[in-house]
């Protein structure tokens, strides 16, 4: 974890990474199961910059929505509200999903119709499995 963590540094520090790379960074670290690494890489992007862009907040909402960390995914996804940014396609299915799993209680029902595209609404969101 130590020499991971000093490889981060490193990289940071004299690489000097643009958006894309720090997110790409996001992305690795997410696919292989490291949330906290993921938050940390986001929150240096946050404070010292570069500037996340949507696919940089896709990928954060993707990570916290599959680790089932509900509240993280929440403000990532009303940070994405705030800056305009659109919901990609796979974090609308999993969002669709968790809507219809658990119907109009769901955390989420309040986000569907600020997120979603304009054509869909939580009235036409429904599960994957339930058309299988």
């Amino acid at each position: 974890m130590k020499r991971r963590n000093s490889l981060i540094v490193f990289l940071l520090k004299e690489l000097q990474p643009d958006t894309r790379a720090f997110t790409s960074m996001i992305n690795g670290v997410i696919t292989k199961g490291m949330l906290k690494e993921s938050e940390d890489l986001f929150t240096e992007m946050v404070e010292k910059g570069p500037t996340p862009d949507d696919i940089t907040y896709n990928i954060m909402v993707r990570g916290s929505l599959l680790h089932k960390d509900i509240d993280k995914a929440m403000q990532l996804l009303n940070a994405m509200i705030n800056r305009r940014f659109s919901l990609n396609a796979t974090n609308t299915f999993i969002l669709e999903d968790l809507v219809a799993a658990h119907g109009p209680k769901s955390k989420f029902i309040g986000l569907v119709d600020k997120i979603l595209p304009k054509h869909q609404n939580r009235d036409n969101v429904i599960s994957v499995e339930a058309v299988v």
